[in-house]
């Protein structure tokens, strides 16, 4: 990474590799939820169901993937990586969420005007 920005101050190459891997979670997580929302999807169950169950998981994920870290001599369970991780979880079921409202209104004006 320093070699990569040798022209910048010398604390940058450590705040870029932070931001890249935090970055790296809230993408992480985001995808695990959309995989949560679209294994606990079913007909019986409300979208808003779906939703919540989905990031209560991710959030427990989290939680206990935190937790286990302070077991391990080299890591170091974080609170604020846990609610990061929530957080990307929350992001990517937003924009599922999103998305499905935008496809249920198109297919409504389609079936309006036809």
């Amino acid at each position: 990474m320093r070699s990569l920005l040798a022209w910048a101050p010398a604390w940058a190459p450590d705040v870029a590799h932070a931001a890249i891997r935090k970055l790296a979670h809230v993408t992480e997580y985001a995808v695990l939820g959309l995989l949560v929302a679209r294994a606990l999807d079913r007909p019986s169950r409300t979208r808003d169901v779906v939703l919540a169950g989905a990031l209560a998981f991710c959030a427990v994920h989290a939680s206990l993937d935190e937790w286990h870290q302070t077991f391990v001599p080299s890591r170091v369970g974080c609170v604020a990586d846990a609610l990061l991780d929530t957080f990307g979880a929350a992001l990517g079921l937003a924009l599922l969420a999103a998305a499905r409202a935008r496809s249920e209104a198109v297919r409504t004006r389609r079936t309006a005007t036809a």
